[in-house]
């Protein structure tokens, strides 16, 4: 036997690492995001609507001002 390889094979730490991998990001996590983004982007454009209308109807001369009926007084 003249022709053979020998390998030693020592174990330096009987330790043995688990590793798993989990979610960081559910699904009900994105869900609850995008309608939080969707939220906020609607109401900010609903506003900016709201101010831009205001802000061009503002110098009509017949929509600035506003006349609430009269209330008489009780007796």
């Amino acid at each position: 036997m003249t022709d053979f390889a020998r390998l030693n094979v020592y174990i330096a730490d009987s330790n043995v690492i688990i590793t798993q991998e989990l979610q960081d990001y559910t699904s009900t996590q994105l869900v609850s995001d995008i309608g939080g983004q969707l939220g906020l982007w609607v109401g900010i454009s609903i506003i900016t609507l709201a101010e831009v209308s205001q802000a061009k109807f503002s110098h009509h001369p017949t929509l600035n001002t506003v006349n609430f009926p009269t209330i008489p007084p009780r007796i």
